[in-house]
């Protein structure tokens, strides 16, 4: 993530920071009724990295510790600043031309 990105794992973050929990308090507030245990504090971590794509019961589950709805949780995140566009790739094979050739005056 860059420092302009702004995920569900930062919302994430966020909001369990704003409780003052830890990692692990919020993976044991993720436990719902008819849950037999929470989340891992391993999964909170992976969640917050936003390294992989978790399924939809896990979004449920943090959204219910904070006392959302997943739909709640994702409205959250702020919308991308409308003057970034989209990244600007170059065709594989093409370099910037610099030269270490001294500038004539």
């Amino acid at each position: 993530m860059t420092g302009i990105d702004w995920h569900l794992g930062d919302v994430v973050r966020a909001l369990r920071d704003r409780k003052g929990w830890s990692q692990k308090q919020l993976g044991v507030k993720a436990k719902r009724p008819g849950d037999k245990k929470g989340l891992n504090k391993a999964t909170i971590v992976s969640v917050e990295r936003m390294d992989r794509n978790h399924g939809s019961r896990t979004y449920e589950r943090i959204a219910f510790a904070f006392g959302l709805s997943v739909a709640e949780l994702y409205a959250l995140i702020p919308p991308p600043p409308e003057n970034i566009g989209p990244p600007v790739a170059q065709p594989l094979g093409v370099h910037s031309q610099q030269t270490n050739a001294p500038q004539s005056q």
